[in-house]
């Protein structure tokens, strides 16, 4: 087989076109390029100043919301998780 020729999913590709799909995973990879990012990073100000602040009751957890002290649903939160785990696997998910 010709060194400039690899298989992929079944199929001869050749370097040429392998190499720029490698380039830009790499670029992805080593750069931390994401569309999505640049995205939030432009409309984090309105966010913080709009989105962010709805509901904004300060450092409120669970325990104090429903008044009981938090080793009361620890146990609780367990059983749901591995429930909800056992469900998963049954569902094959």
């Amino acid at each position: 087989m010709d060194n400039n020729r690899r298989k992929v999913n079944g199929h001869n590709a050749s370097r040429q076109t392998l190499d720029p799909v490698c380039r830009r995973g790499a670029g992805w990879a080593l750069l931390g390029y994401c569309p999505g990012t640049a995205l939030y990073a432009e409309v984090y100000p309105f966010f913080k100043a709009t989105v962010l602040t709805w509901g904004d009751f300060g450092p409120l957890t669970l325990p104090e919301l429903m008044g009981r002290h938090h080793w009361v649903l620890i146990p609780w939160f367990c059983v749901l998780g591995a429930l909800l785990l056992r469900w998963l696997h049954k569902r094959g998910l």
